[in-house]
């Protein structure tokens, strides 16, 4: 009998023996699975860091790019603003040496008539001059 209680004292030792094993195991396993899960999650987390650094730059990127279009835009809109304002100038210099060349024109014509009225008037006076010689030889 005490051989059977010596017998059931080793296998009692012997099961705890083997229980802790596993609970060493049980924990092990545990922590290599919490230890791969925070590999994991710092794995994603440098993931989602690198995700959100390479947004950032596409984000600064495309504000760049649309900076430089406004500031093209803005340059080209000065650019026709200028020549529109210059060809406007152009027009109205136009303008005033036509009306210039216009008045002149006519001061000629006017001038021109002038004389020609002139002309006539003189010949008429020489022509009335002449006739009243002509009837003071007659009498």
């Amino acid at each position: 009998m005490e051989s059977k209680i010596a017998q059931a004292e080793k296998d009692r030792e012997q099961e705890e023996t083997q229980s802790k094993e596993r609970a060493d195991e049980l924990k092990k396993l545990q922590e290599d699975e919490a230890q791969q899960k925070a590999e994991a999650e710092k794995l994603e987390q440098d993931f989602l860091a690198a995700q959100a650094i390479q947004e950032t730059k596409a984000a600064a990127a495309k504000k760049a790019a649309a900076k430089a279009n406004l500031s093209r835009l803005k340059k080209k809109h000065e650019l026709q603003r200028r020549k529109a304002e210059s060809q406007l100038k152009m027009l109205k210099m136009k303008h005033e040496v036509e009306k210039e060349q216009a008045i002149e024109a006519e001061k000629s014509k006017l001038l021109q008539e002038e004389d020609q009225v002139k002309s006539e008037v003189k010949k008429e006076e020489t022509h009335q001059m002449a006739e009243v010689e002509k009837e003071k030889l007659e009498k």
